[in-house]
């Protein structure tokens, strides 16, 4: 097994590769580009010789081809300090809460510590999502029997006419009876078998097993990966999507290490920035429950034109009081924070500082070090309040366990509560780039 290990967004890596490893992860690449609906592929690959030059963009986690790993670290993390705790399974419990959208401060099913494995992070989503889809049941279809009866049920069966001359007694009928025994539920009992063979938890091994026999048994031949990638839900079962996206994920075949000894376990990617502003939305919504404040997530328009569309602005969280006026908003930028933020972050969070008339507004940057955010305050010649504009940093790597998740939500408990108050300067410089 080869491992190769970047940093997205980092420098390029020179690595033997044989041509058709090369020509596997590039079919590889290309399924995962589809799959997240990127711009472009993931991963920038050219050949030189029997070396790849390899570097990835927009996405963060592991692919796995055949016997070659591709572990791609998140870009917050220091490349120069290289920082002890797993960044494979932080970033499973970042995505646990993204896509479940749950207070998850407790354990896993089965386990004694915070610390869980990919493996049964992956069952809990999957065990979760299909009682949570399946509550009205499971989608079904209409099939077509075909049979020979004695007595006409169904259609009359053409295409069968000649044997039906030979035996006219038995009459060739198809009839049409809703099954179970769609695309969609086929795959999921084959992931449930998948998943109770991974995880280590007797009791996730148990409701899967239930899981895999209320669904109709699989083939025994693998899933066509390229029609059930085109699957699609439908209103009622769109709480099935997570369970879906899990049994894509083991059908596509990729695993991850997560442990020097450990077995391979299923390889996943995700789309940084999407995922990213999902758990700070879910970490503003902790800490604004208990201060009696909602949070969403809603397009506003605001410049009146009358030639044109009004203009639009979508900060990732806003801050509601009961009686709907906001109190302040937050916008959640992927990226890393030098000094101070960048011009077009800046006017983006001062757009919506005006037009909701709010006094604080912050930017929330992903870090491996928490800090009192900095705050700069900003003065308009027009008159009117002043605007403070905070930038906060967030130690991703707390969100492992469910202590650093609670210092998470704190963090941002804290700056709703007005504590951090350091003020940079009377006025505002931003950067250019």
């Amino acid at each position: 097994m080869s491992t190769i290990t970047i940093r997205e967004y980092g420098a390029a890596k020179r690595e033997p590769l044989s041509l058709l490893d090369y020509q596997k992860l590039s079919i590889s690449n290309e399924a995962w580009k589809r799959s997240l609906g990127l711009p472009s592929a993931p991963l920038r690959m050219e050949m030189f010789g029997d070396v790849v030059e390899i570097s990835a963009q927009q996405v963060a986690g592991t692919i796995r081809v055949d016997s070659i790993i591709v572990e791609i670290a998140p870009k917050f993390l220091d490349p120069e300090n290289p920082d002890d705790r797993d960044w494979r399974q932080v970033f499973w419990q970042v995505l646990m809460v993204s896509e479940m959208g749950k207070t998850i401060f407790g354990r896993a099913y089965g386990t004694d510590t915070n610390a869980v494995s990919v493996a049964e992070l992956l069952a809990e989503i999957f065990i979760t999502s299909y009682y949570r889809g399946s509550s009205r049941g499971m989608p079904l279809q209409y099939i077509e029997n075909s049979e020979f009866s004695t007595s006409v049920r169904g259609t009359f069966d053409y295409s069968r006419f000649n044997e039906w001359l030979t035996k006219p007694w038995l009459v060739p009928t198809v009839e049409s009876a809703l099954s179970s025994a769609t695309p969609l539920n086929r795959l999921l009992g084959w992931a449930a078998s998948q998943l109770r063979t991974l995880t280590t938890s007797i009791s996730q091994a148990r409701v899967l097993e239930m899981v895999r026999n209320e669904l109709p048994h699989p083939n025994r031949a693998l899933p066509d990966i390229i029609s059930h990638e085109k699957l699609q839900l439908d209103v009622q079962h769109e709480g099935l999507r997570p369970a879906l996206d899990i049994a894509i994920l083991l059908l596509r075949g990729h695993g991850v290490r997560h442990g020097e000894g450990e077995k391979d376990v299923i390889g996943f990617l995700w789309k940084s920035d999407d995922i990213y502003e999902r758990f700070v939305f879910w970490l503003c919504r902790e800490a604004g429950r208990s201060r009696g404040l909602s949070v969403h997530k809603r397009a506003a328009k605001f410049g009146i034109s009358a030639t044109a569309p009004a203009l639009t602005t979508t900060p990732d969280v806003q801050f509601r009081h009961s009686d709907g006026s906001v109190v302040a908003v937050l916008d959640a930028k992927y990226k890393s924070l030098n000094s101070k933020p960048n011009a077009n972050d800046s006017y983006q969070i001062l757009t919506s500082a005006h037009h909701f008339g709010c006094r604080r507004v912050g930017l929330v940057y992903p870090s491996t070090t928490s800090s009192v955010s900095d705050v700069w305050q900003v003065r308009s010649a027009l008159g009117g309040d002043d605007v403070f504009i905070s930038a906060l940093r967030l130690d991703l790597m707390e969100a492992g366990t469910a202590r650093g998740r609670r210092s998470l939500v704190a963090t941002i408990g804290n700056w709703l509560d007005g504590l951090s108050t350091k003020l940079v300067g009377d006025d505002v410089e931003f950067a250019t780039s």
